[in-house]
């Protein structure tokens, strides 16, 4: 699943997330200097995701989570 939604990921992240259950990987472009990043983080990783940072992988590459 690709998030590209500028700032909005507050409001996807958070009342039901049943729906978190039936995705395998998301890639999310976070941007702190519109939402909590380190918030979204935890809640994404809570629910059975593996961060992995941008630019970790190689440069360029954007914030990643994959099920665990």
């Amino acid at each position: 699943m690709k998030l590209r939604i500028e700032g909005r990921e507050a409001e996807l992240f958070s009342g039901n997330l049943a729906w978190m259950s039936r995705i395998k990987a998301m890639i999310i472009e976070l941007r702190p200097d519109l939402v909590a990043t380190h918030q979204i983080i935890e809640i994404i990783k809570n629910h059975g995701f593996r961060y992995i940072p941008s630019h970790s992988v190689f440069n360029g590459n954007i914030d990643t989570f994959v099920r665990m």
